[in-house]
């Protein structure tokens, strides 16, 4: 239910139409508009498109995904908070709205009083993946290579504050070694950079990496997730 506005937060994390307005019957009377504050490719567009095809079958209207990246998610984020708040204008967003009030000394909204979240549409664990010419096949071999290089060795991210940045710099502070980072524009190139190995790691979620796991182009290591979660199939 949406309590202060008929804005949506859909994150990788969320995704509904809250329940006051797919009761009504004239909701929704025309196409709705789903905001993806990332580039084309990555695992948050996956997803979204995915359920947005769904819902676009279900209640006969259409469902446009449209990429607005930029400034780790508040760019569409911020265009989503300037919308009309009608329900026609929704979110799907994911780290970056929970992490920016954190990284930022300053954010153009609140996330917690400018969106409403509707529900949890996905959960996608970390995973650790390298190029396939890397030699080393599990993650204590990983931390050894890259503690025998120090400095030498690249990973991706999707820019700085984003996940796989983060998720990285924890990496190496448990290591107690470092590695340079390259930002990328989205999750897509991120992955394309490891997979050429121009990079040499990159902690995603799988949704956005999955497909070159099935083809066999890139080298899953770990994965950061709880009990059966962490058995990784890919299929």
């Amino acid at each position: 239910m949406i309590t202060r506005t008929a804005r949506a937060v859909l994150s990788i994390a969320l995704l509904a139409i809250p329940s006051s307005l797919v009761s009504a019957q004239d909701y929704p009377a025309r196409p709705v508009e789903v905001v993806v504050p990332f580039p084309a490719g990555g695992g948050t567009e996956i997803v979204t498109r995915h359920v947005s095809d769904g819902l676009a079958k279900r209640l006969g209207q259409p469902f446009v995904v449209l990429n607005r990246p930029g400034a780790n998610t508040n760019v569409g984020t911020l265009a989503v908070v300037r919308s009309k708040p009608d329900g026609y204008t929704l979110l799907v967003t994911s780290f970056g709205l929970a992490a920016n009030p954190s990284l930022y000394k300053k954010l153009a909204f609140e996330p917690q009083t400018d969106l409403e979240p509707i529900t949890l549409i996905a959960n996608s664990p970390t995973v650790l993946t390298v190029p396939m010419a890397l030699p080393v096949s599990s993650l204590a071999e990983f931390i050894a290579y890259v503690k025998a290089r120090p400095g030498e060795l690249n990973y991706a991210s999707y820019g700085v504050g984003s996940s796989p940045h983060l998720s990285a710099e924890l990496f190496q502070g448990m290591i107690g070694a470092k590695m340079v980072h390259v930002p990328y524009n989205g999750g897509g190139p991120a992955a394309v950079g490891v997979m050429t190995n121009q990079v040499q790691a990159l902690f995603s979620s799988v949704v956005t990496v999955l497909g070159m796991l099935r083809g066999g182009t890139l080298k899953p290591i770990a994965i950061a997730a709880d009990g059966d979660d962490r058995q990784l199939r890919i299929r």
